[in-house]
């Protein structure tokens, strides 16, 4: 071998020795996978009290407030409104905490005998006036009926009956002379159950509109 190609030979084994010798850089690991974690869904809103999800409530009216049989009526109609408020609650508020309210009631109807048959006289004529004939009873009797299912809403049962109690107390030492100033006072704090609970189903309808905007398309 010729001495050029020996250098040649040799030059090459040095670097493919040194090539071998070198060290060798770590390999990087994988890039993590990032998953992208699945976006937390709020509850959807509940009606309150355990109230249906379909609800018809009362409107507002031009002043702002929740409409209301117990609105815009005289002295005579809230005197006997408050009565037909403590009929209902004889009527549905049963059980060991609620179930004196029928005595209670039935002591109120005997004691006030003669102040409630003036308020009926007055208000029987009312619809008179403002009807013909057999339609004035026929108003009066839907407007009771009404007034009636209103007092009688399920959700506010319990604050509803809580209540009557602390009003068949106060009835009870009333005399007939301050019947009607007790009902100016008094039939606003009863409405007040009602309007509160249409005020909150509004608040929830509201809430439930903007849920199944946001999230009613990923929960289905």
């Amino acid at each position: 071998m010729k001495l050029p190609q020996k250098i040649a030979l040799l030059m090459g084994f040095s670097i493919l020795t040194s090539c071998q010798n070198a060290p060798v850089s770590p390999t990087a690991p994988p890039a993590p996978v990032i998953v992208a974690a699945a976006p937390v869904i709020p509850a959807m809103p509940l009606p309150p009290l355990g109230a249906a999800v379909s609800l018809t409530i009362p409107t507002l009216d031009a002043d702002g407030t929740r409409s209301s049989p117990n609105k815009g009526i005289g002295p005579e109609e809230t005197l006997w409104h408050v009565r037909s408020s403590f009929n209902v609650s004889a009527l549905i508020c049963q059980g060991s905490a609620w179930g004196r309210l029928a005595g209670d009631y039935n002591r109120f109807l005997k004691k006030h005998e003669s102040r409630l048959n003036r308020a009926n006289r007055a208000i029987e004529a009312k619809f008179q006036r403002e009807n013909r004939g057999n339609a004035g009873r026929r108003a009066r009797d839907t407007h009771i009926t009404s007034l009636y299912n209103y007092f009688s809403l399920p959700p506010v049962k319990s604050r509803f009956c809580n209540t009557m109690l602390i009003h068949a107390d106060e009835m009870a030492a009333l005399n007939s002379a301050d019947l009607r100033d007790y009902a100016a006072t008094t039939l606003p704090k009863i409405d007040a159950i009602f309007t509160d609970f249409y005020d909150s189903y509004e608040a929830y309808q509201k809430a439930l509109a903007d849920w199944q905007k946001l999230y009613g398309d990923q929960n289905s």
